[in-house]
């Protein structure tokens, strides 16, 4: 072997998951925090509480930033300690098992560790392309608001010139458009969250 006798140690205890627990939560009645690799250019995992059924290499929706923009992440610890911090919770659960082996894990983590890159970038790239998840949201009329749409509506229709779907982006750049809108109208506009 290329390696000598302490090298290959040293690669032992990076690739073999033997220290870690690598079971799926099941029992998830109550929200536990998690703490997850957002795919995103900041350095670092990030807290969330989550009341699904959820293991680590399963990738999430998580809603981050100040925007609460959905982005994909992939979930790095379990049962983490409650700190004097607030939260967000996780949106939804992308897939019903892991997608990332513990030595897909661990080598994530020492890539993201030896060459300083964040670990959400280096998971999102060790995925082949056709696995890879864009999380779009739209939003479209509810009964409600086709009723407003037949009735011609001018606030519904300068928003949905057509009463298909929208996407997310486009729907709230078609908002910061309109004019001053009514107390009324921007109770019916809330976000689906």
């Amino acid at each position: 072997s290329f390696l000598d006798k302490t090298d290959q140690s040293a690669w032992q205890a990076i690739f073999i998951p033997q220290r870690y627990s690598w079971s799926l939560k099941v029992d998830m009645s109550h929200e536990s925090l998690i703490e997850v690799a957002v795919d995103c250019n900041i350095q670092g995992v990030f807290t969330y509480s989550c009341g699904f059924p959820v293991a680590i290499g399963m990738r999430v929706v998580v809603p981050f930033g100040a925007q609460n923009r959905k982005k994909l992440g992939v979930v790095v610890r379990l049962d983490v300690p409650k700190g004097e911090f607030a939260v967000k919770a996780v949106a939804d659960v992308v897939d019903q098992e892991p997608v990332f082996s513990p030595h897909m894990m661990l080598l994530a983590k020492w890539l993201s560790d030896y060459y300083l890159f964040p670990l959400g970038a280096v998971l999102r790239v060790m995925l082949p392309a056709g696995t890879r998840v864009k999380v779009k949201f739209y939003w479209s009329l509810t009964p409600k608001g086709l009723s407003a749409w037949e009735q011609k509506d001018r606030l519904i229709r300068a928003i949905f010139n057509k009463r298909t779907p929208l996407l997310e982006s486009t729907f709230r750049n078609k908002l910061k458009t309109l004019p001053a809108r009514s107390e009324e109208h921007t109770s019916e506009l809330q976000s689906p969250d």
